[in-house]
């Protein structure tokens, strides 16, 4: 799979469903740490996927706040059991305001989502984060997506 392959180089930061911003059309992103392994993967593996292409717009950075909440969230993959009192033990410290992190179940078995009610909040706590392996595949929830 793209994953795994994507996965020999280095392990995604994430690897999400989104929707190109131009033409509509469905994509899967993969996020890498590193600029260059980025492009080592790329250049590696765009034999075996010929439509892979790297996004230099920066078209799929930046965080919203979600349409329904006005939160801007983050997700993991809870795999490391850390349920809603580990989760807010680490992620509390990134409020501005202790009462404005919702932390809450997400669709998946063992997806959390982590909503900071400002947006700075958020991108301090993915990016001190984002390596923290208590908190497997950090990311930005499709919800918050520009």
């Amino acid at each position: 799979s793209l994953t795994e392959d994507v996965s020999w180089f280095e392990t995604p930061v994430s690897v999400l469903p989104v929707k190109d911003p131009s033409s509509g059309n469905s994509l899967i992103e993969v996020k890498l740490k590193d600029e260059i392994v980025t492009l080592a993967a790329y250049h590696g593996l765009k034999h075996k996927y010929p439509a892979l292409e790297v996004d230099r717009t920066g078209a799929h950075v930046d965080i919203v706040p979600d349409q329904e909440t006005g939160m801007f969230t983050l997700m993991f993959q809870d795999r490391n059991q850390k349920k809603y009192a580990g989760t807010m033990a680490t992620f509390k410290q990134y409020c501005s305001d202790s009462k404005s992190l919702i932390i809450k179940k997400g669709d998946g078995p063992v997806e959390v989502l982590v909503a900071f009610s400002t947006k700075d909040d958020a991108v301090k706590a993915l990016k001190d984060n984002m390596d923290n392996g208590e908190f497997p595949e950090l990311c930005v929830a499709p919800s918050c997506r520009s």
